[in-house]
């Protein structure tokens, strides 16, 4: 069979990576975003690539006999890795200026991640969602999709080969048989983490392997001879438009639900014809010209939309997603003609001097990013006040530590001082809490107190409650997790309990919780948190509401600065009484002896003034939008400490 380039196949990359861009970029007519299911271009992407690698491998093996690993990954070596180095490049040039500390970090564990292929996984274990509005200070995590297809490109030339040699009579059947157990896998999958589901190989290799099968069906001319099978790329067509246009963040994908998308690219592969109405649009100049510049695009366009959406009023740019859509593809085409071709082109840069180029690269990226970790974030280019809170050049959630492994995080139950003669204290909540524990620990041990640890990052205690994304139960947040805390508290009854309800107002704005029995609302998972945690002979001290900044307050500082004005970041005190008072008055209807209340407002807040201050001259009290700095945390912990002496009747 010829090796012939099929235009319409460009056409088609051209639409997918549109509709990725138009999502990012949240573009919208008359406030109607055009795209909310543009996420799903990847998954066309995907039936093109597997559906290209497996007609390079075995037209080579069909027509010589012979494959060449060599040539074969000096071909992925030049298309991947020249623009994802600039990408790379520029990413950590922008966030060395933009970034803090901890932001700082995370990047450049993210573009290790990213180079060595893994940053699927990576995105996974940070618990990043891939929506339209988060991910905006991690301007790298969209090459998670880039990951999966290279994982892909490592092993399937090794499997196919291997299928070829010893069972190749049954090469279709061993690859529809894996097509089926990777989609019912997903769809599975997809019901108990959505997440994982999501960024993982084994979920998406169905939609890969759809391509694959697509060249096995592509080689039957029968079907295009027949005008009934020639309406099918139609329908292929409208398939993948519907997917765009109507699905939306929260579907759970992969799953059955990805159906329609990679049927009908799959569609479009097998059964376009060059007399068909859809190949006239899809080899039309502009989608194969898009689809020419597909990849730059897709690198280029996500670092924008993330720094754009983190800084516009820093950028001072009068522009739209309109304006940026523009500009990315600027940027795209001149990265088209001026790094990606000659890169291409053997005869321009030969192998050894490519993979001379390539490794100069990669030593340098990997050296740039390593640096910046081990020198935690590079602290001194930043002003004095950025860098003096430790919670600023990294989470205090992550800086909790035992046995080598981060509470709340990696470790369900920490204990300090566990002879502590005092008593002992447990802290329950998610990760403002956790932020809370790492000072109030050495200040619970000088007391001689046992100190546990309970809390969970993302995931406030709810007893028999679970966090739900694209209707599954979070792994970070679902019922097995709330069940071993739970036990913990059981076989330790009788102590002080710190349940912190600082972040519940914001997770009952939420409505994807859920409880065993069906509840949906949190405020009664609460009330009947609070009274078992009482019928287990504990006192339960409650953390009210903290004001929550409406921005990032170490990022915003950052701002004022780099912009050299003063612009007040501080709360509202009358809108955060009407928005935290259903909660407040909720608590203070749990009515019991042995419950004692504290209220951080107090400490930040000056009903005269009408303001709760994030910072002041001296201290940073904030780190982003939800999470006390260490001096924030101290002042709480003080009032803590305090409430636990008079329960314990210590001086």
């Amino acid at each position: 069979m010829k090796n012939f380039y099929r235009p319409e196949i460009d056409g088609l990359r051209g639409i997918a990576v549109l509709s990725v861009v138009f999502y990012h970029f949240k573009l919208a007519v008359f406030g109607k975003e055009l795209f909310q299911g543009g996420f799903l271009g990847v998954d066309v992407f995907f039936v093109i690539s597997g559906y290209l690698i497996t007609k390079i491998i075995l037209n080579s093996l069909q027509n010589t006999n012979d494959f060449s690993f060599y040539d074969f990954y000096i071909r992925r070596a030049r298309r991947i890795l020249p623009m994802l180095f600039i990408i790379l490049t520029f990413t950590f040039i922008v966030s060395y200026f933009l970034f803090l500390t901890n932001q700082f970090i995370n990047f450049s564990y993210s573009s290790l991640s990213s180079l060595f292929f893994y940053s699927n996984y990576y995105f996974y274990n940070f618990s990043q969602e891939y929506t339209g509005n988060s991910g905006i200070d991690k301007p790298l995590l969209h090459l998670w999709s880039l990951s999966i297809e290279e994982q892909f490109y490592i092993l399937f030339p090794i499997i196919i080969l291997f299928i070829y040699k010893y069972f190749n009579k049954y090469l279709f059947e061993i690859l529809l048989f894996s097509f089926l157990c990777s989609l019912i896998f997903a769809d599975f999958s997809s019901r108990l983490d959505s997440l994982f589901t999501f960024y993982v190989l084994p979920t998406r290799a169905w939609e890969l392997l759809s391509g694959s099968l697509c060249f096995f069906y592509e080689r039957n001319n029968d079907f295009k001879k027949n005008n009934f099978f020639k309406s099918f790329s139609i329908v292929g067509f409208v398939l993948i438009l519907y997917s765009f246009v109507f699905f939306k963040d929260f579907s759970r994908l992969p799953s059955f639900l990805s159906i329609p998308v990679v049927l009908g690219t799959s569609l479009i592969i097998i059964f376009n014809t060059k007399e068909s109405f859809i190949n006239k649009i899809l080899s039309s100049k502009i989608l194969v010209s898009l689809g020419l510049i597909s990849y730059s695009l897709y690198l280029w366009h996500y670092p924008l939309a993330s720094y754009y959406r983190a800084n516009n009023d820093l950028l001072e740019l009068p522009i739209t997603s309109v304006y940026l859509i523009l500009i990315s593809i600027l940027v795209s085409t001149i990265s088209y003609y001026f790094i990606e071709k000659p890169f291409r082109n053997k005869k321009f840069i030969i192998n050894k001097y490519l993979i001379l180029i390539l490794s100069l690269f990669f030593f340098l990226i990997v050296s740039i990013n390593v640096f910046v970790i081990k020198r935690n974030g590079l602290p001194d280019r930043l002003p004095p006040f950025l860098r003096e809170d430790i919670s600023l050049s990294k989470p205090l959630w992550d800086l909790l530590e035992q046995n080598k492994k981060v509470c709340g995080s990696d470790h369900p139950n920490c204990i300090f001082n566990p002879s502590g003669k005092s008593g002992k204290v447990i802290i329950l909540g998610d990760s403002q809490s956790s932020a809370l524990a790492y000072d109030l620990k050495d200040k619970l041990i000088e007391k001689d107190f046992s100190f546990y640890i309970a809390t969970q990052k993302g995931c406030p205690y709810i007893k028999d409650f679970s966090i739900l994304f694209n209707n599954a139960p979070l792994a970070y947040c679902n019922f097995i997790i709330q069940k071993q805390i739970t036990d913990i508290l059981i076989n330790n009854q009788n102590s002080i309990v710190i349940y912190s309800a600082t972040g519940l107002v914001s997770n009952k704005a939420k409505d994807n919780w859920t409880s065993i029995n069906g509840e949906k609302n949190i405020l009664i998972g609460v009330n009947n948190t609070i009274l078992d945690l009482i019928k287990l002979g504990n006192k339960v001290i409650i953390l009210y509401p903290l004001p929550k900044p409406k921005v990032s307050v170490a990022n915003e500082l950052y701002k004022n600065y780099l912009k050299n004005q003063n612009v007040q970041i501080n709360i509202n005190f009358n809108s955060f009484q009407n928005e935290s008072s259903e909660v407040s008055n909720f608590l203070d209807s749990i009515v019991d002896k042995n419950i004692f209340r504290i209220y951080p407002s107090k400490i930040f807040c000056n009903e005269k003034k009408n303001e709760c201050i994030t910072y002041d001259e001296k201290n940073i009290y904030y780190t982003d939008d939800l999470h006390l700095s260490y001096k924030g945390s101290q002042l709480v912990n003080d009032l803590i400490v305090k409430k636990i002496l008079e329960i314990n009747n210590i001086k």
